[in-house]
């Protein structure tokens, strides 16, 4: 039975679901609070598991970004203290690219189906639901659409989610106990991501993109809303990495950098009958483990194949497809940060050391088990 959905949010999730649930013969409205796409944000990896759910639902992304062929950690000096041959699981589980995210943005927007209606400059600002659907209204550039009823609602508005707070089931917010700046920097060409790991718990990562340039993250354990130190110390403490790191650092400037806190939600809350979350909606986690897109690209394959007669019936299947996948994640990623910020130099020493012992067969048995659930949606899809 074809429904009608509104998909509120244009991000990485709410684009796929929007295809996704188009490609299932549902009838699609698309809004998205911004007036127009922008190419905004710094960079983004898509992991086998987010790029195998892509292919199966007919998007190539892989013209705007770059493939990766490793993941390595290193230490402050630059040394790898391990790595991830991405290559070499290739065969089993596909291919990792790194984006620019305005740039994958730009290629997935691309993708939308025609009979996907796009609102643009429209804000939701009120839910009912009903025994005959979701009443919907809106703040917007088109007068005489300031509302509308449809069969489901599907909230992709990301961590601070509008839909989230407006059906009754808002979460908290949690600090991570970091902050992260990103640059996107002049560099050369490469195929690996390099994460370092200082001491006092900070991080500076390294990702090449496309076009001669690079992704960099860095990361700083501290209080929420720490402001951004002085451009002397800054300098200092981050132009210290060396390795990769430190051929990137000297492209940076201070007006290049985005800041933001690193939060999460507190716990996961998937909406109701009518109204479904994705994504960060659902379920923001911390970046540690590169996993917060793929998460809602999983999702929106998993929705779209969910929708049916009985709405009831399919939010249940929905979330007992994803709830125990997504816990794993999020709190698998959130121990990762904790390891990685260790500030103590003798734990950090014992991490590293065992860091450093740990088989090249762990580090991909651990990958596979990432990204292998969502390999499985894939293949799922296709039949």
């Amino acid at each position: 039975m074809a429904r009608s959905v509104l998909v509120v949010g244009a991000g990485i999730g709410g684009l796929v679901a929007a295809r996704a649930l188009a490609l299932r013969g549902h009838r699609v409205t698309l809004v998205e609070r911004s007036p127009r796409f922008e190419a905004v944000g710094a960079g983004i990896i898509l992991s086998f598991n987010a790029m195998a759910v892509l292919d199966a639902l007919g998007v190539d992304v892989r013209p705007v970004g770059q493939r990766l062929l490793r993941m390595d950690t290193a230490d402050e000096a630059g040394t790898t203290l391990t790595g991830i041959d991405l290559g070499a699981l290739e065969g089993e589980l596909g291919q990792v690219y790194a984006f620019h995210r305005g740039e994958l943005h730009e290629a997935l927007a691309a993708r939308l189906p025609p009979e996907v209606e796009l609102r643009l400059g429209t804000e939701l600002t009120g839910l009912s639901s009903s025994a005959d659907g979701v009443l919907a209204r809106f703040q917007g550039a088109d007068p005489g659409r300031d509302a509308g009823r449809w069969d489901l609602v599907v909230g992709a508005d990301g961590l601070r989610s509008r839909v989230r707070a407006l059906c009754g089931h808002d979460v908290a917010l949690r600090y991570s106990g970091e902050t992260c700046w990103r640059a996107v920097v002049p560099a050369p060409e490469g195929t690996a991501a390099v994460e370092a790991w200082g001491r006092d718990g900070a991080r500076f990562g390294t990702v090449p993109l496309p076009g001669g340039r690079a992704y960099l993250f860095l990361v700083l354990p501290c209080a929420a809303d720490t402001p951004t130190p002085s451009w002397e110390a800054f300098a200092a403490r981050y132009g210290a990495f060396g390795g990769l790191a430190a051929t990137a650092w000297p492209q940076v400037r201070p007006e290049g950098l985005l800041h933001h806190d690193l939060n999460e939600l507190a716990g996961i809350e998937w909406g109701t009958p009518r109204v479904w979350l994705l994504g960060d909606a659902a379920h923001g986690m911390t970046p540690n483990l590169g996993q917060g897109a793929g998460m809602a690209v999983e999702d929106a394959a998993a929705l779209a194949m969910c929708v049916g007669d009985d709405l009831d019936v399919g939010f249940g299947r929905y979330t007992a497809s994803r709830h125990a996948r997504v816990h794993t994640i999020k709190e698998n990623s959130r121990r990762f940060g904790m390891v990685a910020r260790l500030g103590n130099p003798a734990l950090r020493w014992l991490r590293d050391r065992v860091v450093r012992l740990t088989p090249a067969s762990t580090n991909h048995a651990t990958m596979r088990s990432i990204a292998a659930p969502g390999v499985a949606l894939a293949r799922e899809w296709r039949t």
